[in-house]
C-alpha cells in the first residue's frame, strides 16, 4: 500500500506528546461561534500521483489553530486534476466534492462541535491546558485500471479525554465513470455479496482470534462501510470497538479477489483488475 503524506503520522505523534511545531502562522478565532467561517491556512502541496486517463493527485495540506477553545486541525487531503475527454474537469470537481465530504463529516463537524460547547458551557479548569485536536491523512491502496482507491485516517482527541480515537474511512472512485464507486457495484445485484463477505471476515478475524464483537463483523453495510481496492484483493477494515476493544486496534482483513469470481458482476470494476 502506497503511503501518500508521511506528514500525517509525525504529527499524530507530536500531537499527543504536545511538542508540535507549525509551520505555518496559525489562525486565532477570538471569539469562537456555533458556525465558524475561518479558512484554513494552507501549508502546500507535496505527493503527486499519476493516475490512469491523464489525471494526477497531490496531497493539499491546510492547518487551523484556535485559542478558545485550544484546538490544532490539520488536514491533508487528496486533490484530482487533469485528465483527458470533455468530462475531465466534471469528474475531478466530483472526486473532490466526495473528499470535501469526508473531510467535513470527519474533522470539521468535530472542530464546529467542540468551538460551539467552548462558547455555551462552564470551562473546566483541571483541562485549562490541554489542546484538542483532529488530523486528517490518507493512503492510496490502488491507482490502476482507470480507478483509485483511499483510505482516510482521522485521529481526534478532545481536551479531558482518556486518549485521542482514530478512525477510518474510505473512497474509491472510478476515472472512466467520474462516479465514487460504492461496495455494491462492485457486485451481481442478486449475489448477497454482503453474507458473503461477512461469512469471509468472520472466519479470517476468528482464526486468528480477533472477533471479540461478532456484532460488528454481521452482514450490514454500516459493518463494512470501510473497504478499499489493493493489489492483492478487497480490503476491509474494522475501527476500534467495532471487532475488538480499543486496546487491539483497528483490524482489516483482505477478500482475494478470485475468492469474489463468483458473485462479482459480470464485465464490472472488479473484472478489470483480474
Amino acid at each position: 500500500m502506497k503511503r501518500t503524506s508521511l506528514v500525517f503520522a509525525a504529527l499524530l505523534l507530536m500531537m499527543i506528546t504536545s511538542a508540535l511545531t507549525l509551520n505555518a502562522a496559525p489562525i486565532r478565532a477570538q471569539n469562537p461561534t456555533a458556525t465558524p467561517t475561518i479558512e484554513p491556512t494552507p501549508l502546500g502541496v507535496s505527493g503527486v500521483t499519476m493516475l490512469s486517463n491523464g489525471f494526477s493527485m497531490t496531497s493539499v495540506v491546510s492547518s487551523e489553530r484556535y485559542d478558545d477553545p485550544k484546538l490544532y486541525v490539520q488536514v491533508s487531503q487528496p486533490q484530482l486534476g487533469g485528465g483527458e475527454g470533455d468530462d475531465a474537469v466534471q469528474k475531478a470537481d466530483t472526486f473532490n466534492a466526495a473528499v470535501a465530504e469526508v473531510v467535513k463529516s470527519a474533522v470539521y463537524d468535530f472542530r464546529d462541535q467542540l468551538i460551539t460547547e467552548a462558547a455555551t458551557s462552564t470551562p473546566i479548569p483541571e483541562i485549562a491546558d490541554f489542546e484538542s485536536f483532529a488530523l486528517l491523512g490518507f493512503y492510496t491502496s490502488y491507482t490502476r485500471d482507470g480507478l483509485v482507491s483511499l483510505r482516510f485516517e482521522i485521529a481526534t482527541y478532545a481536551a479531558g479525554a482518556a486518549h485521542p480515537l482514530t478512525i477510518y474511512r474510505s473512497l474509491t472512485f472510478d476515472l472512466v465513470s467520474g462516479k465514487v464507486v460504492e461496495l455494491a457495484d462492485l457486485f451481481k445485484p442478486a449475489s448477497d455479496y454482503l453474507k458473503f463477505i461477512s461469512d469471509f471476515a468472520t472466519a479470517d478475524l476468528k482464526t486468528r482470534d480477533l472477533l471479540l464483537f461478532p456484532e460488528g463483523a454481521l452482514p450490514t453495510a454500516d459493518n463494512y462501510a470501510v473497504w478499499t481496492l489493493t493489489s492483492e484483493g478487497l480490503m476491509i477494515t474494522f475501527n476500534v470497538y467495532q471487532v475488538m476493544p480499543y486496546a487491539a486496534g483497528p483490524q482489516s482483513v483482505t477478500i482475494p479477489y478470485e475468492e469474489l469470481a463468483a458473485i462479482r458482476a459480470e464485465d464490472g470494476l472488479l473484472a478489470r483488475i483480474g
